[in-house]
């Protein structure tokens, strides 16, 4: 209402610079409250009423409104990281480096937003990139802050989270046991969604190096502690979940492992849309574990559309191989030939795909009659095969047989 009124009589009201603050602190809230996507267009709202209440001028001089201009970028530019737009994302966190910059660090002298820029990096599998910006930050945070400061144990946290991901497992758990100090001392020895989170990454490493006991202790402290902290339909409730999911499927527990994987993806499905990569993995999951459980017809509609999504996504590379061989199995042992042939040509456009799926398709084919038999796409094809496995004998041998 108020932009329509500005557009139209070309003022400026001073209840503008007010209704800004109340716009900003809506968004805040909804993405305090788990919900990135929605809080999107609440911060595009600030930033277009922002342009009817304060001149360019303003915003080099005026304090206010240069910091609330400032975090509303730097918010949104967090909330497409969170909904995956990550080209969008990048572009904002650069802009808002180069307003810090400009202002003598003026809105961040502790390296949050280079920090933030880490976890796009993170989120886009750029660890190399990612790695160097935590470093820095945390350098430039021991520079300027006591060593017991909760942003030490951030960054020690974050680094010690992404030694993780990529299986420097013993590397984590040094860098996360000092960030599970630094929280202990900053938070009076209490706990907080913090530590919960520091816990929950060590705990994946202690089950990574088979230190079973360790793990399945702080699986369920930290989930207790994340729900009573955030509540219990928070997307880091879901996380929590699946973490402590996983380690009751890699002990065997896989009826309480489903139970954990649905109630995560009943959060994850109400926060993110059905395309997100969290709603995706979660749903391969269940599908392992029904299909670990010997109960496939039960994994088949997660599995499928899970397939189709990450194929017509181009993200077929992040599928489960174990689950897609699983799958495969059970398909030709029921004679499934539909399904067969659907999860070969997703497997073909993978990394993890075999010189024994190129020849499983083509078998496939040939038992059809010649006029309704698929045409392939080059990819799909024997030739292509050849350029990916050129020595593989079984391939070589079937080719040879065809002629």
């Amino acid at each position: 209402m108020y932009t329509e009124w500005f557009e139209k009589y070309n003022e400026v009201k001073s209840p503008a610079k007010e209704l800004l603050a109340v716009v900003y602190a809506i968004g805040e809230l909804i993405y305090n409250s788990g919900h990135p996507r929605e809080c999107i267009p609440v911060l595009k709202r600030v930033l277009r009423l922002q342009k009817y209440a304060y001149t360019e001028e303003e915003l080099l001089v005026d304090t206010n409104a240069a910091t609330l201009n400032y975090n509303t970028l730097n918010k949104l530019a967090i909330s497409y990281s969170d909904t995956e737009n990550f080209d969008e994302s990048e572009r904002i966190f650069h802009k808002c480096l180069a307003i810090n910059k400009k202002f003598g660090d003026r809105f961040d002298d502790s390296g949050a937003i280079m920090n933030d820029l880490a976890v796009l990096y993170e989120r886009q599998g750029k660890h190399d990139d990612a790695k160097k910006l935590y470093e820095k930050v945390l350098e430039i945070r021991r520079a300027t802050l006591d060593e017991n400061h909760i942003l030490i144990g951030d960054s020690l946290n974050n680094i010690g989270t992404l030694l993780f991901h990529t299986t420097r497992f013993e590397e984590a758990i040094e860098y996360l046991n000092q960030a599970i100090e630094v929280y202990e001392v900053y938070y009076f020895g209490r706990f907080h969604p913090d530590v919960a989170e520091a816990l929950s990454n060590l705990a994946s490493c202690y089950m990574n190096l088979k230190q079973c006991d360790k793990a399945g202790k702080i699986y369920e402290r930290v989930h207790d502690l994340t729900v009573k902290a955030l509540g219990d339909q928070h997307p880091d409730v879901a996380e929590k979940l699946m973490n402590w999911g996983m380690f009751c499927q890699s002990q065997r527990n896989y009826l309480s492992a489903l139970d954990m994987y649905e109630r995560a993806l009943q959060i994850f499905k109400t926060v993110f849309n059905d395309e997100h990569m969290r709603v995706l993995c979660v749903m391969e999951n269940i599908a392992f574990a029904y299909a670990l459980l010997g109960r496939h017809d039960d994994a088949h509609p997660y599995f499928s559309e899970a397939g189709e999504i990450l194929q017509r996504t181009g993200r077929i590379d992040s599928s489960l191989p174990d689950l897609n061989n699983a799958m495969l199995n059970y398909y030709i042992d029921s004679r499934r030939y539909d399904d067969i042939r659907i999860l070969l040509e997703r497997t073909l456009d993978a990394k993890f795909a075999k010189a024994e799926h190129f020849i499983m398709l083509d078998k496939l084919d040939n038992m059809v009659v010649d006029d309704e038999r698929p045409k392939r796409r080059y990819e799909h094809t024997l030739d292509y095969a050849l350029t990916r496995f050129p020595n593989d004998e079984e391939l070589l041998e079937y080719i040879e047989e065809k002629k």
